[in-house]
Parts: C-alpha cells; structure tokens; sequence
C-alpha cells in the first residue's frame, strides 16, 4: 500500500471540515504555535508526523489506518465457529 501525504491531507481536512473545527483550533489541540503547519498537511507539502496521526485519530475518533490508507485495515481474519 502507498502512502501518500496528499490523500493523508485531504482525510485530514475532511474530517476537520465534518467536525466545523478551523485551522486554527485543530492546531491548538495539536499544540502547534500557529495553523501553518496544518495548512501544509493538508495541502501535502508535508507528511503528518506519525505521533500527531495517532492524535488526530482521537480527535477525529477514526483509526490511523483511515488516515493513513483512507479505510479501515483489517489485519486479521476474523475467527469462524
């Protein structure tokens, strides 16, 4: 599976968007000092580093695997009786 920074953002900014949260606030919560660093996430001039993804999943109550791949990974199979 690739990962590519430019999906990563644009997950990242709709789920932002779904949440009615700014720049601004989402960088607070990720104790950023200002929204430029959000801004080049989500318009993939960046990679998210890999501790803030496992925030934003919190903040987002989502998984890293959606942030990361765009759906959820299941990477075990499910047991069978």
């Amino acid at each position: 599976m690739e990962v590519s920074s430019k999906d990563i953002g644009l997950r990242i900014k709709e789920l932002r968007r779904q949440k009615n949260m700014t720049q601004i606030q989402l960088a607070e919560k990720l104790y950023y000092t200002t929204e430029r660093q959000i801004q080049r996430i989500e318009n993939g001039e960046i990679m998210c580093p890999t501790d803030r993804l496992a925030e934003l999943a919190l903040i987002f109550d989502t998984s890293t695997d959606y942030l990361l791949f765009g759906r959820s990974v299941n990477w075990w199979p499910e047991a069978t009786d």
